[in-house]
This record gives C-alpha cells, sequence and structure tokens, in this order.
C-alpha cells in the first residue's frame, strides 16, 4: 500500500516542470495515482471494482490521452459503447472514470467543474427485487433444508456459510469479513458494510 502511494505521489512530482507549470500525466500514469488514493477513502469491494474498472475499461480507451484532454463527447461515445456491449458494466465505468476525473480536478490537473462524465446519467439496470410470499418462503426454506442436509457431510463449511447468510440476511462479503471479536452472544457487530456499521 504505502509501496503504491509512493510511486502515485511520484508521477505527480515528475510532472513538475522547472518553471513550477505542471506537465499533464497521461490517464495510465494518473490512474495509478487515482487507485492508490482510493485505498485510503474507498470500501475495499469498491476499490476492487474500481481498480478492475480502469484496467478493462478506461485504460483501453483513454490509457495514452493526457488526463486535462479527454471530452465529454469522447466520454459519452465510450459509455454508449460500454452500455451496448456489456450493459451491467457500465454503470461502473461511469462512477469510476467521474471518480477519477474529479480527483484529477482536486489534484490541479484539469480545470475546476471540468468533468467530462458530468451530465451523464447511470443507466437503470431494470432489476426489480420479487419478495417471498410465506408459502415461498416456506417452500424455498424446505428445499434448501434437504439439500443442505445432504451436502453437510461433504461440504461442512459451505453449507454453514450458506446457513448463516440464509439465517442473518448478511451480504456475502460482510460474511467474509465478519471476525470472532465482532460475534456477541447471537449479534455480530458489523464495524464497516455498504449500509454502515450495524448489527445482525
Amino acid at each position: 500500500m504505502e509501496d503504491a502511494r509512493h510511486a502515485a505521489r511520484a508521477v505527480i512530482a515528475e510532472a513538475e516542470a522547472g518553471d513550477g507549470a505542471t506537465t499533464v500525466p497521461t490517464m495510465r500514469a494518473f490512474a495509478r495515482v487515482f487507485l492508490a488514493d482510493c485505498a485510503e477513502r474507498r470500501k475495499p469491494a469498491t476499490r476492487e471494482n474500481y481498480a478492475g474498472t480502469v484496467r478493462r475499461w478506461i485504460l483501453p480507451a483513454f490509457g495514452n490521452r493526457l488526463v486535462d484532454a479527454v471530452s465529454a463527447k469522447e466520454v459519452r461515445t465510450w459509455i454508449d459503447g460500454i452500455t451496448a456491449s456489456h450493459p451491467g458494466s457500465a454503470n461502473w465505468a461511469l462512477a469510476a472514470m467521474s471518480s477519477l476525473m474529479k480527483h484529477a480536478e482536486t489534484l490541479g490537473l484539469r480545470p475546476e467543474d471540468s468533468n467530462p462524465c458530468r451530465g451523464l446519467r447511470r443507466r437503470k439496470t431494470g432489476f426489480e427485487a420479487h419478495y417471498l410470499t410465506d408459502d415461498e418462503f416456506a417452500a424455498l426454506g424446505e428445499a434448501l433444508g434437504e439439500a443442505l442436509d445432504g451436502a453437510e457431510a461433504e461440504h461442512p463449511i459451505a453449507v454453514a456459510a450458506l446457513r448463516f447468510l440464509l439465517y442473518t440476511g448478511a451480504r456475502k462479503s460482510e460474511a467474509l469479513r465478519l471476525r470472532w471479536e465482532d460475534v456477541h452472544g447471537d449479534r455480530a457487530v458489523l464495524p464497516d458494510s455498504k449500509t454502515g456499521p450495524h448489527t445482525i
């Protein structure tokens, strides 16, 4: 983490010219700064998603461009292309690009209020939650109970994890990060989650 932070700061330092002017880095160079700075301010899942999005979508399209040269028209064309081919990735791509550009403004590498993502709206996913009726919930419980009982001897940890998720309603990431010191009797106190600290 500290090495990444030093490398990121070196990118900015190298961009400083002798006369006090700033030479703007490429998107590829600045992405290292952005991701290193994200490490301090974002949740682990967001950091991972941003890193993957930068690698898969942002750098192939803009990696060799200067940070201050990326235009709103280019970003719109880029996000439309992602939406057409991989609609599930478009919202993450837009969020990561917008955050990256906002960070460039903060560091003085783009003019203030010049974020080329401004005005672009995230696409609706089309996902609609279906809440189980009492009968559906009972049928699901019965089917899962039989399936889990049959698999428990061969996969005890997986079955225990599934039962934990089912009984608590916890997210998978919350369960994976849970520590014994977070468990107090029949409650688990999560110091950090997608929605902030809470108890399950």
